[in-house]
């Protein structure tokens, strides 16, 4: 009896550490989307190709339509707030008080725009791969 309680706590954490490394995986992608599109100026609809084939290969790899939705949405936070630590590890390092302050106020805007067409994207995109996937 002992060995199926620990058996059953094995698979859950499997499961978990599974779903959280998938989670941290398309967060990073998001943020190499939001990355690309602010620094080297990548044209919106390229951006929004990228998610749509990130977003829908993901979703096709999860087979399950709520948790691919919940993980997209979860990942465009976890995303952004990566990309926001990213933008600001320069000027912390060199201690411009200006440029934190810029990059405070500028790029919370500037990605709050991406995410409004990342968000209608991905949803379709989650939603396509989850029907077709079962």
């Amino acid at each position: 009896m002992e060995h199926s309680k620990r058996g059953m706590t094995t698979v859950n954490f499997r499961l978990a550490f599974r779903r959280a490394t998938e989670l941290l995986g398309l967060s990073l992608n998001q943020a190499a989307a939001y990355l690309a599109v602010s620094l080297w100026n990548l044209d919106l609809s390229y951006y929004l190709l990228v998610v749509l084939v990130l977003t829908f290969v993901f979703s096709i790899y999860i087979k399950n339509l709520s948790i691919g939705i919940a993980f997209t949405v979860l990942s465009m936070i976890i995303g952004a707030l990566i990309t926001m630590g990213i933008l600001l590890i320069p000027p912390l390092v060199y201690r411009s008080e200006f440029m934190i302050e810029f990059a405070l106020t500028a790029y919370p805007t500037f990605i709050a725009k991406l995410v409004v067409f990342n968000m209608v994207i991905s949803i379709f995109a989650s939603i396509l791969g989850g029907l077709l996937s079962e």
